[in-house]
């Protein structure tokens, strides 16, 4: 039934209630829904930076461990390693582009107060000189400290002569290498608060494998402490290779920092990617924070996770669904990242375990993961296969015979041109490569691999061989692949979602304009009739009569004005915000200037502080300041010297305008009722107005990001403070 037939009496009897419940019921729930999904979705989106940064840190360092491990098996296939095997292996590893943060890898022999000599006489066959060990004691040319073993640096690559032959037996190692050399496992040193000397000076620190003779599997610690020859390091520079980790984030909006060991404080800050070390200052207080520890190879990290101010700005109040989404899929992520992990961290295990155990060649030794080996000498073109790489294409030793062929036959027919033109191109032009390509022959099922060969050559310069690597990653694509579906879903919601809330507009506007055209017509006939009655029977009406359509005009008026009011709020709530930078105090003044022209005669006093301003829609806050202004006047128009103040104060670092009059004031006991559309704490009779004011006020500035409230005491004045989303705010 059309609005318009509805009885005018019941209407406007049960309209405003209407409006008033459904408004305050809307608000209400998508107030308290929006705040909770948004406070949720904050959340997990900082666990997801949290657990994904801690995750890639510990898998980083499982990776680098490996490498070191790998070194280490270069000591046990062979009793010597000469200074260009090392440089050659190392080379061949590409530190400087595989491996951020890694500045070198060391080779540390055992050396006694007899062997010093020999190991002098070493570097000295190798051509560097008379270098001798030295300390950070006694300096290069001072002497060296007495103890029973020495620990001097032999090799290192990239090659530096800056720590050729010093003692690595310093406080923040000794625990480590302790510790290394009992266990057998990998073990972090404490950290070293400056590297090398210069501009790019930073913290580091140095992991230590334990290097047995004959490379022997050792059951007691005794047997390890007798039998170590001397350890592989790997130096660190902790900002290149956190920051490197961090960076590949997408969290700029949380805080990453790092210490070594438990406590908190300047001298065991390892990392922080601002610089700014927000865990060592105790006013600052985040939305969020995270302590968590790492232990890596037996050493225990302190990692602080917290939010920045900025991380606040990116939480969405206007379309919950879409924080809401976003919120699942980084939960979804989250679980698929864990998940890998552990799964890789077994393989890593398993894997580096039957490198132990096969003692396997140079090539080999350096991989981790699922990953098979090959290689060829160039003088002879003889292949070699690891026994990794026979399970991975699904044949065994004894059934096939390594060469070129052999290779091709395991190759998907679909990739075999790719990988015979680069397999051509690495044997002919001695051409290095790596592809994705998979293996699908031989009735197995298909499996995708990073196949990688690198050519070795001779002191000359000369290609001796060609070593390549083929690894298993069949799980990555497929995560890359549930990504993309992930991402698919997640935009199809947000394009439901934003269908919803266009249709909830339609439909706000459809109520609008029934309001304003078909409750305006009804009105106006009622007063034009009732203005026709008066001018035409007004002579033959008696007085009772004419007060009764006095009444029904005053009533159709001030329905009229509610109508006026009521869409005037709704236009606040739904009208697009223009933000730019506003002149308050100008806004003010032109404001109190009609004021007065409206009663020249009453003396009061107007106090605006100069130069104020915020960001902002200029049309809606002169609606602000328009009520606020119109209140103070009109609740202090009994008093003969009135006083009404516009200024602002700083508070929690934000900037709060007020307004402030000496009037009628209120009870602060009803002020939760100042700012609900209809609610007045004073008689009509008193003071005139609909209720409207205010709850327009309220509107204007949540949807600024903002808040307003008062304080007030009857006949002592009232004060209404609002502030800004606009942090930039000046006073």
């Amino acid at each position: 039934m059309p609005l318009n037939k509805f009885d005018i009496k019941g209407l406007r009897q049960w309209l405003p209630y209407g409006v008033l419940l459904v408004g305050l019921l809307v608000t209400g729930v998508e107030a308290y829904r929006n705040t909770l999904t948004v406070e949720a979705q904050a959340k997990v989106r900082f666990d997801a930076a949290v657990e994904t940064t801690r995750v890639s840190l510990e898998r980083r360092m499982d990776l680098y461990i490996d490498v070191l491990r790998a070194t280490r098996a270069l000591f046990a296939a062979s009793e010597s390693v000469t200074r260009a095997e090392f440089r050659t292996y190392v080379g061949a590893i590409n530190v400087a582009e595989r491996y951020p943060g890694l500045a070198a890898i060391q080779y540390i022999p055992r050396e006694t107060p007899a062997t010093l000599e020999e190991f002098h006489a070493r570097l000295k066959h190798d051509g560097l000189g008379d270098y001798r060990a030295w300390d950070l004691e006694g300096g290069r040319t001072g002497l060296l400290h007495k103890a029973q073993d020495y620990f001097p640096i032999e090799f290192i690559e990239p090659f530096t002569p800056l720590a050729l032959a010093f003692d690595v037996t310093v406080p923040m190692n000794i625990e480590a290498m302790a510790r290394a050399r009992d266990t057998g496992l990998p073990s972090l040193g404490g950290k070293v608060p400056r590297l090398v000397e210069g501009p790019d000076d930073q913290p580091g620190f140095l992991l230590f494998v334990p290097v047995y003779r004959n490379g022997a599997v050792l059951d007691t610690v005794e047997q390890r402490h007798d039998a170590l020859q001397g350890y592989v390091c790997g130096v660190f520079r902790a900002h290149d290779l956190l920051r490197d980790i961090y960076l590949k984030q997408t969290h700029p909006q949380v805080d990453f920092e790092v210490f070594d060991g438990r406590t908190l404080n300047r001298a065991t800050l390892l990392f922080d990617d601002d610089g700014v070390a927000h865990a060592l200052d105790p006013s600052y207080r985040p939305r969020f924070l995270r302590i968590t520890e790492l232990e890596v190879a037996g050493h225990i990290w302190t990692l602080h996770f917290s939010t920045l101010p900025q991380f606040d700005q990116y939480l969405n109040l206007e379309l919950p669904w879409i924080v809401l989404g976003g919120g699942i899929a980084l939960s979804l992520l989250l679980f698929w990242i864990i998940r890998n992990q552990i799964n890789a961290r077994i393989k890593d295990q398993r894997i580096a375990s039957e490198l132990w155990e096969s003692r396997a060649n140079l090539a080999r030794a350096q991989q981790i993961g699922r990953m098979g080996s090959w290689e060829v000498n160039l003088a002879d073109y003889s292949w070699r296969w690891s026994d990794e790489l026979y399970s991975l294409c699904g044949l065994t030793r004894s059934a096939t015979a390594p060469d070129y062929q052999a290779l091709l036959n395991v190759i998907h027919p679909k990739d075999l041109a790719l990988v015979k033109k680069h397999l051509d191109a690495a044997l002919n032009a001695h051409q290095s490569f790596g592809i994705d390509h998979r293996l699908g022959a031989n009735d197995r099922r298909e499996r995708f691999v990073y196949h990688h060969a690198e050519v070795i050559t001779d002191a000359a310069g000369k290609p001796v061989r060609i070593v390549g690597t083929l690894q298993d990653i069949t799980e990555r694509k497929r995560a890359e692949s549930r990504v993309q579906m992930l991402n698919a879903e997640l935009e199809q919601r947000v394009q439901e979602r934003t269908a919803e809330l266009a249709a909830a507009n339609q439909e706000l506007e459809a109520f609008s304009y029934s309001v304003s055209h078909d409750l305006r017509a009804p009105l106006r006939s009622i007063n034009g009739f009732s203005q026709a009655l008066l001018e035409d029977y007004g002579a033959q009406l008696d007085a009772a009569a004419l007060g009764y359509l006095q009444r029904v005009r005053g009533a159709s008026q001030h329905m009229a004005v509610l109508i006026d009011d009521l869409l005037e709020l709704a236009r606040v709530t739904r009208s697009e915000l223009r933000r730019e930078r506003v002149d308050l105090s100008t806004l003010a003044k032109e404001i109190t200037a009609d004021l007065r022209k409206t009663d020249p005669e009453r003396a009061a006093e107007i106090i605006i502080t100069p130069a104020l301003s915020a960001v902002g829609d200029t049309r809606l806050l002169r609606v602000v300041l328009t009520n606020l202004f119109t209140n103070a006047w009109k609740f202090t128009r009994r008093h003969p010297q009135a006083r009404i103040e516009f200024g602002a104060l700083v508070e929690d670092g934000r900037v709060v305008y007020f307004v402030r009059d000496d009037g009628a004031g209120f009870n602060m006991a009803y002020a939760g009722k100042l700012f609900s559309p209809f609610q007045r704490l004073h008689p009509a009779a008193e003071f005139e107005g609909h209720g409207i004011g205010l709850a327009t006020v309220q509107r204007i500035i949540s949807r600024h990001g903002g808040r307003v409230w008062a304080e007030g005491e009857v006949e002592r004045g009232a004060t209404f403070y609002f502030s800004l989303s606009d942090h930039t705010a000046t006073l």
